[in-house]
């Protein structure tokens, strides 16, 4: 499992930083875990860049009460898939089913659409913004939801631009560890100059 971290820096531009979290086979991280690991990174970056905003993307396991929690108590942004249960279908209901029978009118082989929602699970100490990505297919309807603390952007620009690109970007720095790839190179470390090498 990884952490894939995105921190602004004040001259408009990136750092990513892929972070292994140890853990045991199998097992999902609790709510106590997760909060711990992202506590420990936020104190790694804060170290170089102090007034950076730090936005966390993680897939479902993420979405714990915890570390919203804490994200929100420090000023931390996050976008963590989430997974569905029935309460929250219901309320996207509506728009599923418009989906739906467009894409059957229309004979379209697949449909997608965005809704957004204020959601409040069991264990949740309050409403979040909740986003879903819903596809009708001729199979049937799948809905993705993921739960986010930014309060910009519309919900499909949270689904896809951030929450799935962030999580393609992850995917391709995970391969790095099995492929011998040159050395990944630092904001403060330039690359070396491509003449030398050559020579």
């Amino acid at each position: 499992m990884q952490f894939g971290i995105e921190a602004t820096v004040d001259d408009d531009k990136f750092f990513r930083l892929a972070v292994p979290v140890p853990e045991e086979p199998g097992k999902t991280p609790g709510g106590v875990e997760v909060r711990a690991h992202l506590r420990r990174l936020v104190r790694h970056i804060r170290t170089r860049w102090h007034n950076t905003q730090i936005t966390f993307r993680g897939d479902g396991h993420y979405a714990r009460p915890e570390a919203m929690a804490w994200c929100e108590t420090n000023g931390i942004d996050y976008i963590f898939g989430l997974s569905g249960t029935k309460p929250l279908a219901r309320k996207v209901d509506e728009v599923a089913d418009d989906i739906r029978t467009r894409r059957a009118i229309e004979n379209l082989p697949v449909l997608r659409g965005y809704t957004e929602t204020r959601h409040k699970a069991k264990s949740w100490d309050r409403e979040r913004r909740t986003v879903a990505r819903i596809e009708a297919t001729m199979l049937g309807l799948d809905i993705r939801f993921v739960v986010t603390s930014l309060d910009v952007g519309s919900a499909e620009w949270i689904y896809d631009s951030l929450y799935c690109a962030r999580g393609q970007a992850e995917n391709l720095i995970k391969p790095r560890g099995s492929v011998k790839i040159p050395r990944v190179w630092s904001l403060e470390t330039p690359p070396p100059d491509d003449r030398r090498q050559r020579r």
